[in-house]
């Protein structure tokens, strides 16, 4: 089996990369501009016509930084980004792009479970990706927008910066949030190369159980994480995080998990063991 995988240097794809090649797998990279990875895999990057058609997985896991670029250019970039990996998929390619659940921020439980995408504004420009990849026969897998564990983990980043502090929710706290370890990720995208039965095309990930803000700021406190939980009125929420974060906070999916995911890790184990 050979597979081609983008945005190997990051968070999610350097954990998928790194499973595939435990599994024995023939991995190659790909990068935009053709530089080295850090890693030795071989590297692809445009120039390299020679290799269209050659891989029998494509997998996605890049994403360009919301900080240097807007939306419009973040849509743009990926959409490109799929249509070069497309030309190195073979006629039976696996073919999975990676994606996030906010694109379901205002759907209610049909849409959810239908996949219609109801995104926030900050992401509403994907739509097109998502259509894009659907009409090219690609699987999406969606995410929540915490990923956490392994290396590099973006979560103990965010503890540290807790560390001896308070977290602040809004009061009554009405969403509901759900996490995913990025090891789980990683063995899901192989299930879904190595199991050849698995028809639908597009996948929520996420571990079960999930919370609200206040429960999850409650938990930080149970393991000592923080020190205290300030718990204010939305018209205070607003004042300091400004109107854009009030969707992220009372963002309420409860996802409908693929059944082909399985779950190892909780983020209440890992808070237990951070501390």
């Amino acid at each position: 089996m050979k597979l081609l995988i983008a945005g190997s240097n990051g968070y999610v794809g350097s954990h998928v990369r790194d499973l595939f090649k435990a599994k024995g797998v023939d991995v190659y990279v790909y990068s935009r501009d053709g530089t080295s990875d850090k890693c030795d895999n071989r590297n692809i990057s445009s120039k390299n016509t020679e290799m269209h058609g050659s891989f029998d997985v494509v997998i996605n896991c890049a994403r360009a930084h919301w900080k240097r670029y807007t939306p419009e250019e973040i849509s743009r970039i990926e959409r490109d980004l799929l249509s070069n990996l497309n030309l190195f998929a073979s006629e039976t390619a696996k073919k999975i792009h990676t994606s996030g659940v906010w694109l379901f921020g205002n759907a209610n439980e049909k849409e959810l479970n239908d996949f219609t995408l109801r995104p926030f504004e900050m992401v509403k420009d994907d739509e097109q990706t998502i259509h894009d990849s659907l009409s090219l026969n690609w699987n999406v897998v969606y995410c929540p927008s915490i990923i956490y564990g392994g290396k590099s983990c973006q979560m103990r980043r965010i503890i540290e910066g807790w560390k001896n502090s308070s977290v602040t929710v809004a009061i009554p706290s009405t969403g509901y949030n759900q996490y995913v370890h990025v090891f789980d990720v990683a063995d899901f995208y192989y299930t879904l190369v190595s199991q050849n039965n698995i028809n639908p095309r597009q996948h929520i990930i996420a571990e079960r159980k999930g919370y609200t803000p206040e429960a999850f700021a409650d938990l930080l406190y149970k393991n000592s994480i923080i020190e205290r939980v300030c718990k204010i009125s939305w018209d205070e929420f607003e004042i300091h995080n400004g109107f854009g974060a009030i969707d992220i906070e009372k963002l309420n999916l409860n996802l409908p998990i693929s059944p082909y995911f399985a779950e190892k890790y909780t983020i209440n184990e890992y808070f237990e063991q951070y501390t």
